[in-house]
C-alpha cells in the first residue's frame, strides 16, 4: 500500500511541477494602471462581435480559420464580413498542447488593421467588454439593435 501511495504522490508532484501557478502581482493595480490598460483599447482599430465560421487551427500550424462578423463595435469592418484568421493566442504553460477554436464559438474580440489574414488572439472576457461599454470606449450592441 505504501508503494502505491509513494508512486501516486511522485506522479502528482511531477504533474504539479510541470506547470506552476502564475506569480501573483505584487500589488493590485492602481486606478491609474487600470485606466491606462483600458485606454489602450482606444488605439485598437477593430473591436467586433464574431462567431467562428471555420475552426481556427492551433497556433503554429500555419493553417487558417475564419470568423464571421456579427456586430462592429469599432472599426471599418462590416456585419456579415468573413475574415481569415490565424491563431495567435498566448499559451501560458508549456505543457498545454496548442488548442483549436471550434466552429460555433463566439464573442467579442479585437483585431488589428484590415489584412488578408488577421491574428486571432482569443475572445475578450465578458467583463472586459462590459467595462469598455461602461467607459464609453465602445457602444453597446443592445443599444444598436433594440
Amino acid at each position: 500500500m505504501r508503494v502505491v501511495f509513494v508512486l501516486l504522490a511522485a506522479g502528482l508532484a511531477t504533474t504539479a511541477a510541470a506547470c506552476p501557478p502564475p506569480i501573483p502581482p505584487l500589488h493590485p493595480p492602481t486606478l491609474e494602471e487600470t485606466d491606462a490598460w483600458y485606454r489602450d483599447y482606444a488605439d485598437i482599430e477593430n473591436i467586433v462581435y464574431a462567431t467562428v465560421d471555420r475552426a481556427i487551427p492551433p497556433q503554429g500550424t500555419g493553417r487558417q480559420g475564419r470568423i464571421r462578423i456579427l456586430h462592429v463595435y469599432k472599426g471599418a469592418m462590416r456585419v456579415g464580413q468573413r475574415v481569415a484568421v490565424t491563431n495567435e493566442s498566448e499559451i501560458t504553460c508549456g505543457m498545454i498542447r496548442p488548442w483549436e477554436v471550434p466552429r460555433g464559438h463566439y464573442g467579442v474580440l479585437r483585431l488589428g488593421p484590415a489584412a488578408d489574414v488577421m491574428a486571432f488572439e482569443g475572445f475578450m472576457a465578458p467583463q472586459t467588454a462590459a467595462e469598455l461599454i461602461r467607459r464609453g470606449l465602445i457602444g453597446s450592441a443592445a443599444a444598436a439593435h433594440p
